[in-house]
C-alpha cells in the first residue's frame, strides 16, 4: 500500500508543478503552499500513525480546502472537516493481459489535451508542464472516431499509477477491460496501482484489481474542493 500512496503523492506533486503550486514534504505530511488545482488535496498523510492536528496544521485560513488521509484512520470533524468520500487503494499484479478492444492513443500536446479535457469535463487540468514529465502518459480511448474514455498512467520507482479514468456509459466496460493491457504494454512487468470508489471500484475489481486498503478525503468549505 505504501507504494500506491507514494505514487499518488508523486502524481499530485507533478500536477501542482504544472500549475505553479509549490509543495513541501515533512514530518509525514505532503502539503501545498497555495490552493491546489481543482480536485487535488491541500495536504495528505505520507505514513500511518499521525494525528489529526498534524494533517490540518499549516492550512491557515483557506476558506475551502481538502485533505487526504491516506490510511483512513483520522477523524477531522473537530477541525471543521466533513468526510467527502472513502475510496480503496487498488493494485493489479502483472500478467499476460489480453489485447485491447479500443484504439488507445497518447496525448502529447495541447490540442489532444483539450479533446481529453472536454470529454472528461475537466477543463484546464492538463497544463503544458505535464507533457514534459517523462513519467506521465495521458491517454484517450476511441471506438472508431468516438472518444469513449481515457486515463492517466504515472510511472514511479516500482509501480505505475492509474488515475483520472473517465468513460462514457457505453464505453465503461471496454475501457476498464482494456486498461490492464494498456498499462502492461507501456510498462511490462510493473504492478499498477490507484484509488477508486463507487462503481469505478467495482469495474476495477472486475478488471482484476485488488482492494488493498482505504483512503479518505475530507473537505472544509466549498463544493468543488
Amino acid at each position: 500500500m505504501a507504494a500506491a500512496v507514494g505514487n499518488n503523492v508523486d502524481w499530485c506533486s507533478a500536477v501542482c508543478r504544472a500549475h505553479g503550486v509549490p509543495v513541501t514534504m515533512g514530518n509525514g505530511i505532503w502539503r501545498t503552499g497555495t490552493t491546489p488545482p481543482r480536485f487535488y488535496p491541500d495536504a495528505m498523510t505520507l505514513r500511518p500513525g499521525l494525528t489529526s492536528s498534524a494533517l490540518v496544521e499549516g492550512l491557515g485560513d483557506r476558506p475551502a480546502c481538502a485533505v487526504k488521509d491516506s490510511w483512513a484512520s483520522l477523524d477531522l470533524r473537530a477541525a471543521g472537516f466533513v468526510p467527502l468520500f472513502t475510496a480503496s487503494w487498488i493494485r493489479r499484479v502483472p500478467d499476460d493481459a489480453a489485447g485491447t478492444a479500443l484504439a488507445w492513443t497518447r496525448v502529447d500536446g495541447r490540442p489532444g489535451a483539450a479533446v481529453r479535457e472536454d470529454a472528461a469535463e475537466l477543463p484546464g487540468l492538463l497544463r503544458p508542464g505535464l507533457f514534459s514529465e517523462t513519467a506521465v502518459r495521458i491517454l484517450l480511448a476511441r471506438d472508431g472516431a468516438t472518444v469513449v474514455g481515457g486515463a492517466i498512467l504515472f510511472r514511479s520507482a516500482s509501480v505505475v499509477g492509474l488515475s483520472n479514468v473517465f468513460t462514457t456509459p457505453e464505453g465503461r466496460d471496454a475501457v476498464w477491460g482494456d486498461l490492464p493491457a494498456v498499462a502492461q504494454a507501456m510498462d511490462p512487468g510493473v504492478p499498477v496501482v490507484g484509488d477508486e470508489h463507487g462503481t469505478d471500484l467495482d469495474h476495477a475489481v472486475a478488471a482484476g484489481f485488488q482492494a488493498i486498503g482505504q483512503v479518505r478525503v475530507w473537505r472544509r468549505g466549498g463544493e468543488d474542493r
